[in-house]
């Protein structure tokens, strides 16, 4: 009884990527949602590949793309961030965020734009809580502010 429960509550978070085809993402197959995103801007904005897991509370700020490749994990709390300040203050700018493949994005880990759009390359795993603001070009692991 208990498992029938637990289906059924995980089934409801599979229908998020069809809300999010309706309103004009573009996601691809075999995606699991663990939670609920938690999505700010433009819906239209965000394309995911193949074969991606989201876990609760993730959050995507969707002011300009961001695109996510196949195989990626991303864990509770995890933040894709395409919009921020300018130097004056005064307005909000935004870039793009390009995640490649096999990534996997620990909890409350949060990728930012700096300069310009930020990219993240295949088979990069960044830490609990790390802080990436510029673009990773080469596999490995990545811990604290980047």
């Amino acid at each position: 009884m208990l498992e029938e429960f637990i289906r059924l509550y995980k089934r409801r978070f599979q229908l998020q990527k069809y809300f999010l085809r309706i309103r004009g993402a573009k996601v691809g197959k075999k995606n699991t949602f663990n939670g609920w995103l938690c999505i700010v801007g433009d819906i239209a904005n965000l394309c995911i590949g193949d074969n991606n897991t989201f876990n609760e509370f993730v959050y995507l700020n969707l002011k300009s793309e961001i695109i996510i490749g196949n195989g990626n994990h991303f864990s509770v709390g995890s933040k894709l961030i395409t919009t921020k300040l300018n130097d004056s203050l005064t307005e909000h700018i935004s870039y793009p965020v390009i995640i490649g493949n096999n990534c996997w994005f620990a909890a409350d880990s949060v990728v930012a734009i700096s300069k310009n759009e930020t990219k993240i390359c295949d088979n990069v795993i960044i830490g609990a809580k790390s802080l990436v603001l510029a673009s990773i070009n080469s596999p490995g692991k990545y811990l604290g502010i980047r």
